[in-house]
């Protein structure tokens, strides 16, 4: 059969068991029913009318000049470069695998991976996802945050304008930053890394999962390209919609009920009591990634993502006065930030100095917004071995084993579930600060 595109009426052939079905035209990208042309069905579709009326005999000239020049290139289709997507299976096809919300999200993965900028910039809204990051107390769908002043403001920004107070130079930078996310930024992994891949029978976990005139939640499960010994994973996408078109504003990290319970069943295996070589009694548990919190709005998840990422961001490595307002932030947001703190020990291997160091700064984050002390310490002239370091991550999953679920989400001042240093420790440190104290009488007194 023979099609036609109400927007930019270029015509394709499709085979007549896709009549009904919504394709996506080559040409402009518009999503449309197929319908032969000519029909009933087309005729419903047919965005001006007027264009069956010819005003004047000079139009009516071109006109039939035009109809005898297509008709010689190939019975009046207009050539296109790709055959149309067929975009859904039939009339009823509005929330599985090949509805028009699935498929968009599924060229999002696949624009990402081909670092696509200029299609990219069209497939997303950066006002919707301006407001969400730089006035994350909003919340998503009316939910409420257990700690608004923490996650008030975006990072760096003590007041941040609204999206009608930027200039078009501002609007257009913060849209190609939204765009590098997808690409290559902090976000982009999940994207750019995983590509979406279809599982049946898995209603309510995938699919279209909620959709009304101006919104929808698309979720997909996720299979690594490169790694297929990694497990699957999901990805939420979330859609507004502007003009008739759907635009993608928001997407992070899904965890389905299967992934919980094995969070829940993991969290609840006894931990593992140890006595190390130096006679320091330990807790530990295993060193994974943590999911976030069920109740953590997806804003605040967000912007405590950002927030971790800049605590330990060595290129380029953040001024003290940064790094402090980085902590404050996170340590005014509390408990939901914890379990995004301890991912970082699951994500940054310990195989070098430098990452002993920016593990170091996760650690002491942990350290002041819980109150609890483990043996982890970032260079041997503090008292560190490759003993005291390797468990002294352990031991923070330790304490979330045991402890975070009743945390309230101050520093309680817990005992800690080790012995001191030993006496040759303290005097080593004691003799650094001496040092240290020495070196700066000498530069005062210079």
């Amino acid at each position: 059969m023979l099609i036609e595109c109400p927007a930019c009426h270029a015509r394709a052939k499709l085979p007549d068991s896709k009549e009904g079905a919504k394709v996506r035209c080559p040409q402009c990208s518009r999503v449309y029913q197929a319908y032969p042309v000519g029909t009933a069905g087309a005729r419903r579709r047919t965005a001006d009318p007027t264009k069956y009326f010819l005003i004047g005999g000079a139009v009516l000239a071109f006109v039939l000049v035009l109809m005898v020049v297509q008709r010689s290139r190939g019975d009046g289709i207009i050539a296109a470069e790709e055959e149309p997507e067929v975009v859904g299976t039939g009339p009823g096809d509005y929330s599985g695998w090949n509805s028009e919300l699935c498929l968009l999200a599924r060229r999002l993965h696949e624009l990402a991976f081909q670092a696509n900028e200029p299609l990219l910039r069209n497939l997303v809204d950066p006002v919707r996802a301006y407001e969400l990051r730089m006035f994350p107390e909003a919340g998503e769908e009316g939910g409420e945050q257990e700690d608004p002043d923490g996650a008030a403001e975006a990072p760096g920004a003590s007041d941040p304008a609204p999206w009608t107070a930027l200039s078009q130079d501002e609007r257009s930078l913060f849209l190609g930053e939204l765009v590098e996310a997808l690409i290559s930024g902090p976000e982009s992994e999940l994207v750019v890394d995983w590509e979406p891949f279809n599982v049946a029978g898995l209603p309510g976990e995938e699919g279209v999962v909620s959709e009304t005139d101006e919104d929808a939640i698309v979720r997909l499960q996720l299979e690594h390209r490169e790694d297929s010994a990694l497990a699957s994973r999901n990805i939420e996408w979330r859609f507004v919609k502007l003009g008739g078109e759907w635009k993608a504003y928001h997407w992070e990290r899904w965890y389905s009920p299967d992934e919980l319970q094995a969070e829940r069943k993991q969290r609840a295996k006894k931990t593992v009591k140890r006595t190390l070589s130096d006679g320091s009694f330990v807790i530990e548990s295993e060193v994974r990634p943590i999911p976030f919190m069920d109740e953590t709005p997806p804003a605040q998840r967000e912007l405590i993502q950002v927030l971790v990422d800049k605590l330990v961001q060595a290129d380029p490595i953040p001024s003290p006065k940064e790094l402090n307002a980085t902590r404050a932030e996170l340590a005014a947001i509390g408990k939901p930030a914890i379990p995004a703190l301890l991912t970082k020990f699951a994500v940054i291997p310990l195989d070098s100095e430098e990452n002993a160091i920016l593990l170091n700064l996760v650690h002491l984050q942990l350290q002041d917004m819980t109150g609890y002390i483990t043996t982890f310490k970032p260079h041997e002239a503090l008292g560190a071995t490759q003993e005291r370091m390797d468990s002294g991550l352990k031991q923070w999953f330790g304490w979330y084993d045991r402890k975070f679920k009743k945390f309230t989400g101050k520093a309680e001042g817990d005992e800690p579930d080790l012995e001191p240093l030993s006496d040759e420790e303290r005097r080593e440190i004691e003799r650094l600060q001496k040092e240290e104290e020495y070196r700066k009488m000498i530069g005062e007194d210079g």
